[in-house]
């Protein structure tokens, strides 16, 4: 009796430590702003951001999505697979080529407006953790910044 009582609750223990070891960490906050819009190469523009991290440990995002929203007006969506190391405790700036299409909205958003611009930038970052596991970290932020007109190509 004693035995198959202690052996159901090894098995029990068993699991939950599985279990355990295959879920995702939970990560402090990550904050993601948008510092700056400006020209690259060519007829590029790209995105400077600047990753904050409440974390004790260093992180990598591997990849992120960024939905970027001007004045209210959605610009859409960009796709980054260059990847971040995030310092701990502390943040790092990183730039990020927007796509043509979104450029030539960007261009003719900071055409129309010229001052201080709201946005709006929604993230999901691919964080590298274990071995090769990923875990998607989500994010939000809000600000304003001054778009400059851009030269067109």
């Amino acid at each position: 009796m004693f035995s198959r009582t202690f052996a159901s609750a090894v098995l029990v223990l068993g699991l939950i430590c599985l279990t355990g070891c295959s879920s995702a960490p939970r990560f402090a906050h990550i904050g993601v702003r948008v510092t700056e819009i400006k020209p690259a190469a060519g007829n590029e523009l790209v995105l400077s951001l600047k990753f904050i991290s409440s974390n004790t440990l260093p992180l990598i995002a591997a990849q992120a999505d960024y939905k970027l929203t001007l004045n209210g007006q959605r610009i859409g969506e960009i796709h980054s697979t260059d990847p971040v190391g995030i310092p701990p405790l502390g943040s790092t700036t990183q730039d990020v080529r927007v796509p043509a299409a979104l450029a030539e909205s960007i261009r003719r958003l900071a055409t129309a407006n010229a001052g201080p611009t709201a946005y709006d930038l929604a993230s999901t970052l691919f964080i590298v953790w274990g071995d090769d596991d990923t875990a998607a970290y989500k994010t939000s932020s809000e600000g304003s910044l001054t778009l400059k007109p851009q030269p067109t190509p």
